[in-house]
């Protein structure tokens, strides 16, 4: 299986070097990614689960603060919560890697990457669904490796909400 989303998203506490002047910023931005997986649960009937590799790319455009990228990457395991065909809700969560550039900042930052999601397939064929979720995102960075600043907290935390398309059973 896989599947392709797009997404907005929201970092209500962010401490990336985002503003000239150091001032708080929680900034919305857009998220584009991919799952390839395979199905390792429910294949002769039950709740169906699945494991398998996540990427996704993000960006924070920033209008009166610095606009930041972010290359997401990782594993995931995704469980339905019933056996419905037709309208299937899910529990997913992940775990990788985050690299964080942000503009006009020399260096990137390198951490951890968590995320928890509670979705919805909605058949649309037999082997197509529409995926909407939410998701809880957070990246978290020992220190964005820059020369101009001693090193300090640079980890975010995002709510996403997703819709995409999923492919396979």
């Amino acid at each position: 299986m896989f599947a392709v989303t797009g997404a907005g998203s929201y970092a209500f506490r962010s401490e990336l070097p985002l503003s000239a002047n150091g001032r708080t910023v929680r900034p919305w931005g857009v998220q584009v990614g991919g799952r390839f997986g395979w199905q390792v649960g429910g294949l002769a009937g039950g709740r169906a689960s699945w494991i398998g590799f996540e990427m996704d790319v993000a960006l924070q455009p920033g209008h009166d603060y610095r606009t930041s990228y972010a290359l997401l990457y990782g594993l995931f395991a995704k469980h339905a919560l019933t056996r419905h065909t037709r309208v299937r809700p899910y529990f997913a969560y992940g775990l990788g890697a985050g690299q964080v550039w942000v503009r006009d900042v020399d260096g990137r930052g390198i951490g951890h990457q968590t995320r928890v999601e509670f979705g919805l397939d909605v058949r649309r064929a037999e082997e197509r669904q529409l995926t909407l979720a939410l998701i809880y995102q957070a990246v978290i960075m020992p220190s964005l490796a820059r020369a101009d600043a001693p090193a300090s907290d640079t980890s975010f935390h995002a709510v996403v909400l997703a819709m995409g398309v999923w492919f396979g059973k």
